[in-house]
């Protein structure tokens, strides 16, 4: 069964983008655009998902807090062109085990993924 992967993002090019990226790593990719699209997803579908800060209807971490009530384990990585130091944090605190300033480069993204999250989400290894 192919490991699925969640991206809420309004920001259709970038979608494709990331679309690209984990599709080549073996990843089912589900996008949506807002919150409203994401809180109406089966709980438990997903094994990684990667949410924009700045979202139409709401905001990421709001998001975060609700995805991680219905799936605690769930490795969530935060995304945001806004990455003060207050907000890096916070996103740590609710629960994300990453947070990314965008622009994104394949490198940074890269990184964070082979930093565990990636094996963990197609379930080759857990976190400790």
């Amino acid at each position: 069964m192919t490991s699925r992967v969640l991206i809420v993002e309004d920001d259709s090019a970038f979608v494709t983008i990331l679309a690209m990226y984990f599709e080549e790593a073996g990843f089912q990719v589900s996008a949506v655009e807002s919150c409203q699209e994401a809180y109406a997803l089966p709980k438990g579908t997903f094994k990684l998902a990667l949410l924009d800060y700045q979202l139409p209807d709401g905001n990421g971490l709001e998001l975060l807090a609700y995805l991680l009530t219905r799936t605690p384990q769930l490795p969530v990585i935060v995304m945001s062109a806004h990455g003060e130091p207050d907000l890096v944090a916070l996103a740590h605190t609710v629960g994300a085990r990453a947070f990314l300033r965008k622009p994104l480069n394949g490198q940074d993204l890269r990184q964070v993924l082979d930093d565990k999250i990636l094996d963990v989400a197609q379930g080759k290894t857990r976190l400790r």
